[in-house]
């Protein structure tokens, strides 16, 4: 008889647990950016929201999103990602200085020479599909950490 009382109360505690979980997601504390802006915590030893609310980083690693991915894969990985509660994509930008993306645009076709940077057609490309990265996950996952260069 006393198991029994103990697997009813366990249960009963898992009800209302789920019940709450559920009332919080609606209450939209399932998105972090809902509590302001991310900061370094007082003690500077975790990161933290501007109310207070510690910062819990989920991240799903894809280092060359952008440049092994199209548009539409892209768009799909993020939307999977997000559905499954990650709150944070890292990717690499350049994994290589003589990196290509998926349309064949190379990242660095002068290599370090940034001196004609602002010529039409040359570094717009492939910096266009870190671009869209970043504009798509806005609207879903909220927090990009970006590799600037692996080599």
């Amino acid at each position: 008889m006393k198991k029994m009382k103990y697997k009813f109360l366990f249960l009963i505690l898992i009800f209302a647990f789920s019940v709450e979980t559920v009332h919080a997601q609606e209450r939209g504390a399932r998105f972090p950016w809902n509590n302001g802006k991310l900061q370094v915590s007082e003690n500077r030893r975790f990161l933290q929201h501007e109310n207070g609310t510690p910062f819990f980083w989920l991240g799903e690693t894809a280092w060359l999103l952008s440049s092994r991915l199209n548009r539409d894969e892209v768009g799909y990985f993020i939307g999977e990602t997000a559905k499954n509660g990650y709150n944070v994509i890292q990717i690499s930008i350049l994994h290589s200085l003589d990196m290509m993306n998926v349309y064949g645009h190379q990242a660095l076709p002068k290599g370090f020479d940034f001196s004609d940077i602002d010529r039409e057609g040359e570094y717009n490309y492939y910096g266009a599909g870190n671009d869209w990265v970043l504009i798509i996950t806005d609207a879903q996952v909220k927090y990009v950490e970006q590799l600037i260069i692996n080599n």
